[in-house]
């Protein structure tokens, strides 16, 4: 049963107020139409950006959120890697990964990643940071 954000503030308190600011919710898109809460306040402003590029027509579609299995070189599972966002551009899938500065720099992502181009090699892997958020930002406002 779902609990109106008062009865959540009375339960829980004051200290689940943070992981409200640290997620948003995006304008739709990325789940069929639907909007839906990202980890992250950049990771939805990159949907928003992938929306943006699907109605100018540079990307055919994308989805979030897909889970891709994962086999080592002697082709045992290794696990599943989880990426942020699957975008199909002129036929072509490419997989979008939302990373902060930090957490794009740890060995565990790095051996994720590169687990994730041995067993997929035709798939395009983008790891997506602020900047390149920012720029795009800067680019759209002076463009107007």
């Amino acid at each position: 049963m779902a609990i109106s954000s008062k009865e959540f503030r009375e339960k829980y308190g004051r200290k689940n107020a943070r992981f409200k600011k640290t997620r948003k919710d995006c304008l739709g898109g990325c789940r069929g139409g639907m909007a839906r809460f990202h980890d992250s306040i950049e990771e939805a402003n990159y949907c928003d950006y992938l929306k943006f590029l699907q109605k100018a027509g540079e990307i055919e579609s994308y989805e979030g959120q897909k889970t891709f299995t994962l086999h080592d070189p002697q082709g045992n599972r290794a696990g599943a890697h989880r990426v942020d966002f699957v975008i199909i551009r002129n036929g072509k899938t490419e997989v979008h990964e939302y990373k902060g500065s930090l957490f794009a720099k740890l060995p565990e992502y790095k051996t994720k990643r590169a687990l994730f181009r041995h067993c997929y090699p035709d798939i395009e892997y983008t790891t997506v940071t602020k900047n390149d958020i920012l720029n795009w930002w800067v680019r759209s406002n002076i463009a107007h």
